[in-house]
């Protein structure tokens, strides 16, 4: 039998000191420790102070029955793993404690080697419910742990993406000295058209998609404005060297001018 080093306790609660007797030497001889309750409201009194990890209970008792018994210590305990003594006149009642939470009812005379072997799964399922409860926690635990990161996370890009649309916004601004500042003036304006309208600020993710998609963020169109004396026209692209090539002279509709 494996009880982890050390002697696990076992709660006798019976109201016959000859059975109370016998079952006292038969776990001490396999290493438990025992204590014993005449009757199921001094085994409650005593499962509630001590909480050991196996009961032994009989189901007809003076004061308190075993079924009243287990269902109070369940209440306290549910991992309590707690064994019904019974007679051939209780199997329906034995069957009964089953529903609330008893691992198992052993049938007057006891039979000892049945006993503790049954009283050995019992202990290793209740080991096996807590290691579970005990996995369940720490896991949930991480799961808390790790959404906290990410939510750091998260909030260190949100920054990110804040700061480089300034930086871009700010390139903008200052390539023309007639535009500088411009686009934040665009975005204060906007935003408060948009606040009047009951509309929802922007996250960093939707400005960048708009912020893109904006004509200051555009590539540069390669058609200029030209003012001359007849007015103002749209010309054509200018190439590398300052003038219009000879394809954009053949191919543009459009044709400058001559001056007197």
């Amino acid at each position: 039998m494996s009880h982890d080093g050390r002697n696990p306790e076992v709660l006798i609660v019976d109201d016959d000191r000859h059975i109370r007797t016998v079952l006292d030497e038969v776990f001490r001889a396999s290493g438990y420790t025992c204590q014993m309750a005449t009757n199921g409201q001094e085994g409650l009194a005593t499962f509630d102070a001590e909480r050991p990890p196996l009961t032994v209970t009989d189901m007809n008792m003076p004061v308190m029955g075993g079924l009243d018994f287990l269902k109070h210590a369940r209440a306290l305990e549910p991992d309590a793993a707690i064994l019904v003594l019974t007679g051939m006149a209780d199997v329906e009642t034995a069957v009964e404690s089953l529903k609330h939470g008893a691992y198992d009812f052993i049938m007057k005379p006891v039979n000892v080697d049945r006993l503790l072997i049954t009283a050995e799964r019992a202990l290793e399922r209740r080991q096996l419910h807590l290691e579970r409860r005990e996995s369940r926690a720490l896991l949930e635990r991480r799961v808390a742990e790790a959404t906290q990161d990410l939510a750091a996370t998260l909030r260190e890009l949100e920054e990110t993406y804040r700061s480089t649309l300034e930086a871009l916004g700010s390139a903008i601004d200052t390539r023309d000295l007639g535009t500088q500042a411009h686009s934040r003036r665009v975005r204060g304006y906007s935003l408060a058209i948009a606040r009047s309208h009951g509309m929802p600020g922007p996250t960093p993710r939707r400005a960048a998609r708009s912020w893109s998609r904006s004509p200051s963020c555009a590539q540069p169109c390669p058609w200029s404005t030209t003012t001359t004396s007849a007015g103002t026209a749209r010309a054509t692209p200018w190439g590398s060297r300052g003038r219009p090539s000879r394809w954009q002279r053949a191919s543009s509709p459009w044709r400058m001018p001559s001056t007197p």
